[in-house]
């Protein structure tokens, strides 16, 4: 099955951003290309097109002039290395999410970046 993943990132109690995984606006989703089935290709198709929820929410509060310094992040998956990386650059400052993240190799490398970079990562 694929994931549906959503986000939403908030400052001082109001929503400025909200995400989920999917493919750029106008272009085939996943669910459609590929009939509701999860298959290795799925897998490697998702990774080549699809956005994840954070980087969506990221990318939605640029698009729309939205500083998002200093925010947090609620997310339902624990987010990747890559995503990780860019919630860092973002300035982001807080990480909550509700679900671990299937790699034990992510997690490390994401809990060593989160430590060395003053943002606080929490489940739920």
């Amino acid at each position: 099955m694929y994931k549906k993943v959503g986000c939403i990132i908030v400052s001082g109690g109001r929503i400025l951003s909200t995400g989920y995984n999917g493919t750029p606006s106008k272009y085939t989703n996943c669910c459609d290309y590929w009939n509701n089935e999860y298959t290795e290709e799925h897998h490697d198709w998702s990774n080549k097109y699809e956005i994840h929820a954070e980087m969506n929410a990221i990318i939605w509060a640029a698009r729309q002039e939205i500083s998002i310094d200093g925010s947090t992040l609620y997310c339902t998956l624990e987010p990747c290395v890559q995503c990780t990386k860019n919630i860092a650059a973002s300035g982001i400052k807080k990480i909550v999410y509700d679900t671990h993240y299937n790699s034990k190799e992510d997690k490390e490398i994401t809990n060593e970046m989160c430590h060395s970079l003053g943002i606080y990562k929490m489940k739920l």
